[in-house]
Order: structure tokens, then sequence, then C-alpha cells
């Protein structure tokens, strides 16, 4: 009985549906955004009405990508916003539906859409855009040409398709521009559909035509009217008011750019906007080959940047980039280290060695100075400082690592344990003259344990009870000194051991002469083979 009671409760809101749906298009109104019904049984809990939304808007957008009849599309996602009103998706699913019925209100464009058809018919057109890539997610990206734009959409597949119409307007450069700022509060909905991350759900997002012509103004024009990111990309999202509020912004930059030149206009929007959009308009001068205008504009804004004037060590970065492709290199340095000492301050340690990895590469000596202070002022050094002494040190720093581990082996702990390992996984990243220089490193390391490989050569031991720190130093000054000391990858913890008493043998009697840090001149190698 009650199975039976079910069936017919659906099939009164299927004849509900549509009659509404008939009742709108026959009266050219489209369709009704679906209202909540007290007749809809309340039986099922709200997360199932959430999880049954959630299926029906997934399916609707792969079924907008696949192209699909928007009636059709329609109808089912009325009929699941009916079935699941006490959803809180109901109001995405609404505002979709209001987006479709947008578009089956909407005169059709021509049928045969090409590279001849006017602008006019191409916009009527953009529900038809399959554009949801690079260019409506990241708003700073950058194409010189159409071919370069298609190259980047298609990932380097051959093209053969139906001409998008966004990809043809793109095509069209400047001239479409004002017509496009009158789509900026067009919410017809496309068949550019992708995927966000929420949660842990992959939920797909549906771009409208607003978002498609904002996208092509910013290609077109180089500019940025938005911050970069997935989160804010979609204007569609947004507030009517914060929608109205960047609509403003276009038309203003518009009015006041529409007689100057592609690059006058960056300029001018680049004087004109927040801070956090500037950096990426620089790029994209840089980009087009205007270096002189940027390097001009650098220099004027940003010349006599004091830290006060900057909102963050990672602008600083971007603004290190600028001067480094322009070769200003005394002047990339400056602002480095300005975000050097933003990002001592940090939380965040990530920043600071991304700024002390840049500065090192400028030829600045400010952050490996800085790690002395610490060490001498009792902190732990991290894993990021001790792999910067690794790609960029010089022989003081090599010399502090020794201190570090000679300090680390007198107070024998675990704490002091985990750091000998640190340092030695970490000095895996030195190359050609710093691996050589890291030998005095890993002899410090051998020496610190002598107790534990001492211990093995007069009781016989399993392989697995050999310090894998040990076999770590060990290869390393195998490697760099193109010695063997006796010891291969086969061999038992026995001849491992050995290998420890003849590498120290070996620095006492002439490896320190050949590789110490104080000489640090490495000859070629001698001793045991």
């Amino acid at each position: 009985m009650q199975e039976g009671t079910q069936k017919n409760r659906s099939s009164i809101v299927f004849l509900r549906v549509m009659a509404a749906l008939l009742a709108g298009l026959t009266t050219g109104q489209g369709l009704l955004v679906a209202q909540v019904s007290p007749s809809v049984p309340e039986s099922r809990s709200r997360e199932e009405q959430d999880r049954e939304l959630l299926d029906a808007w997934d399916s609707v957008a792969q079924r907008i990508k696949n192209h699909e009849p928007w009636e059709a599309l329609a109808t089912d996602l009325y009929i699941a916003i009916e079935k699941n009103q006490h959803s809180e998706y109901v109001g995405r699913c609404q505002q979709l539906l209001t987006s479709i019925d947008a578009v089956i209100k909407s005169p059709p464009p021509k049928d045969n859409i090409d590279v001849e058809t006017d602008t006019a018919n191409l916009i009527a057109a953009l529900p038809r855009s399959t554009m949801f890539h690079r260019l409506v997610i990241v708003p700073t990206a950058y194409y010189e040409s159409i071919e370069q734009f298609a190259w980047d959409y298609y990932s380097k597949v051959t093209v053969s398709f139906h001409p998008d119409p966004a990809m043809i307007l793109f095509g069209r450069g400047a001239a479409v521009i004002d017509e496009l700022v009158e789509c900026l509060d067009d919410t017809r909905v496309t068949r550019s559909v992708g995927t966000r991350g929420d949660d842990g759900y992959q939920r797909p997002i549906v771009a409208r035509v607003c978002d498609v012509a904002l996208s092509l103004i910013e290609g077109l024009s180089g500019c940025n009217f938005r911050k970069g990111g997935y989160s804010e990309a979609l204007i569609s999202e947004w507030s009517s008011d914060d929608r109205a509020r960047l609509i403003r912004s276009v038309r203003k930059w518009r009015a006041a750019t529409v007689s100057m030149g592609p690059s006058e206009a960056i300029i001018w929007q680049i004087e004109n906007s927040p801070e956090e959009l500037r950096i990426s308009m620089i790029d994209t001068l840089i980009a087009r080959g205007e270096n002189e205008l940027a390097l001009s504009y650098l220099q004027k804004a940003y010349g006599q940047t004091t830290r006060e004037r900057l909102e963050s060590s990672s602008e600083q970065l971007a603004l290190f980039h600028h001067w480094m492709t322009l070769r200003r290199f005394d002047i990339a340095v400056e602002h480095l280290q300005i975000a050097y000492d933003q990002a001592k301050y940090a939380n965040s340690f990530v920043n600071k060695s991304q700024v002390a990895n840049r500065m090192l590469r400028a030829g600045s000596r400010k952050p490996l100075d800085h790690y002395h202070r610490l060490f001498a002022e009792g902190e732990r050094l991290e894993r990021d400082m001790v792999t910067l002494i690794a790609n960029f040190g010089e022989t003081r720093d090599f010399q502090l690592l020794v201190s570090v581990v000679h300090q680390a082996a007198h107070r024998n702990d675990r704490v002091s344990d985990s750091m000998i390992q640190m340092i030695v996984e970490s000095m895996r990243a030195a190359k050609d003259h710093r691996a050589r220089m890291a030998v005095p490193i890993q002899i410090a390391v051998i020496d610190a344990m002598r107790d534990e490989w001492t211990d093995l050569l007069a009781t016989p031991a399993p392989r697995h009870a050999f310090p894998p720190i040990l076999d770590m130093a060990i290869y390393a000054i195998q490697k760099a000194t193109g010695l063997g000391f006796g010891m291969n990858e086969d061999s038992d913890t026995y001849d491992r051991a050995r290998a420890c008493k003849a590498i120290m043998a070996w620095w006492e009697a002439e490896g320190e002469g050949a590789y110490g840090l104080e000489q640090n001149k490495p000859h070629a190698p001698v001793g045991i083979r």
C-alpha cells in the first residue's frame, strides 16, 4: 500500500511539473523557478535530500557538457528540485534552472556558426561555448594569438570540432570588447563545465555567458578586473552587488582607454587597480615584449619601495621575478631582502624558504647569515635551512653544520639523533664541489656514532642492525671522494662497520688535508680503494 501511494505521489509531481513547463513554454515565459509545495512528502531526511539533489546536479552538469537539449535538462532539474525542496542545495539548482530558462527564452542564433558569423550572432551563440579552461578559471593567463589560445585549450590535440563562438570572438581581437562589456550581466548558461573541490567533493561548476565574456575581455586586453584563483573566477557566482561593482570598473576602464593603444590601456588599469591586480598585468607587459614600458613603470612605482608600502613577501617574490626578467639584479636583491625581513616573522616557513632561495640565487648571503644568528641564539636549524646550505653554502656554512653535529652528539638524545639524520638527508642535495665540502659533515656524523659501529665490529649482528644514517654518510663520502673503503651495496653489517673504521683512519691520516674545510681544496682522491 505504501509503495502504491509513493508511486501516485510521484505521478502527481510529474504531472504538475509538465503542466508548469507547458504553460511556460507556450506562453513564451519560460520555466518557472521551483516553488516549495506542501504536497511533497517530508519522510526523507535532510541528508538524503541533499545527496539526491547533488546527484541530480552532477547528472545535469554532465549532460550540459554532452550537449543534451536544454528543455530536457530543465525538466529533469525542475523535478529534482520539487522532490528535494528541503535540501540546502535548492538555491544553487534554482539558479542553474533560471540560467537554462534564459537560454530557452532567448532568440536562437544562426545554426551554422563559422568565422564569417557577425559578432551579434556569436554572442547569441555563447551558450554553445565549451571554453571552460584556463581562460575562464585563471584570468591572469595571457595569449599572444588565437593559435596559442587553441593550443593551450586543446592540449596539443588535433583540432577537429565545430568552431566555438568564444574562440572566434577571441580571434577578432579588441574590436569585440565593447559588445562583450554588454554581456557582463548575462547569466545564460553555457556548455562550459568544470569541477571544483568542495570539502573533498569535486562538484561540477557551470560557467555562464558573463563568465566567458569577462574572460575574453581580460584575455584580449591584457588587463585584470578580478583576483585570480579558483574560488573567485566565476562572477556568475558573485552577489549581484559585487558583480555590479565589477561591471562599473570595466566600463570605467573602457571609457578612459578606448582611444589608447593596448599597452597604454594596461598601464591605465595598473595605475587604477588594487595592488594585488598590478603584478599580473606587469607580467603581461613583459610577455608582450614591452620591457621598456614595464621597466619604466616598475622604477616609478617600486624603485624606492619601503617595507611599509609592501603588503606581503609573496608580492616581493613577484617583483623579484620582474626585475630579474628585466636584468636589474641590483633592485631584485633589494626587494628580496625586504621580503625576507618580512617573512622572518611569518608563521609559515614556506614563505621564508621561498624568499631565501631566490635571494641566494640572486647572489645575496643574507638568509645564510640569518641562520648563523639563529644558531648562535640557540634556535634549532630547520630542514629547509640545511637544504639551502647544501645548495648555496660557503665554507663557513658547512662549518656551522659540523658544529651542529658535534653539539648534537654531546647531547645524545632523540631530538639530537633526529637533527643529525635530518642534516645527512638534506646534504644529499649537495652537488659537485659542495658535495666535497660536505665530507667533513659526514665524517662528524660517523665520529658521533663511533660507539654504535664499534659495537658492531665486536659482535655479530644481522644486516638490518646497521644504522641507515651511517649508510647514507658512507655513500656520500664514497661519491664525493671516489674511494670505496672496502664497502659496496652487498656488504654485510661487519664490513659496513669496518668501512666506518677505515674512513676515520683515512680522515686522520690524509683525508682532512684533502677535504677539510680549513683547506677546502679537494685534490685527486687518495687512500683506501
